[in-house]
């Protein structure tokens, strides 16, 4: 394999962490709100400084990775990696409904009423 394809996949690679990193960085926003109550100004201060961190994320992945040349299959790869970690968080989720129901039918989670 040259040492261009083998570069180009470098930057493929890259770019799939990169999309997975920033679902999971959104997600971790995600929690914090559940935990914390905000205030519709705090969701969206919260939401513009994260696109701020995901667009300085991005810009910075191309231009260590490829030197700052853009190409469509960076997107394409950061694509890959959002859409790879909503499934793989959308599998979790379901396991820990189906455990978390079950262990409810045994009494073993109680319900403050």
């Amino acid at each position: 394999m040259s040492g261009v394809v083998r570069q180009e996949l470098f930057f493929f690679g890259a770019s799939v962490l990169t999309g997975l990193g920033l679902l999971w960085l959104y997600d971790g926003l995600c929690v914090f709100r559940r935990i914390v109550p905000h205030r519709n100004w705090a969701v969206s201060a919260e939401d513009l400084l994260y696109w701020c961190a995901a667009a300085w994320i991005i810009f910075w992945m191309i231009f260590e990775t490829n030197d700052g040349m853009i190409r469509i299959h960076a997107f394409a790869g950061i694509l890959l990696g959002v859409w790879t970690q909503w499934r793989i968080q959308s599998f979790f989720q379901k396991i820990w409904t189906k455990l978390l129901k079950k262990c409810g039918k045994k009494g073993k989670i109680t319900k403050n009423r």
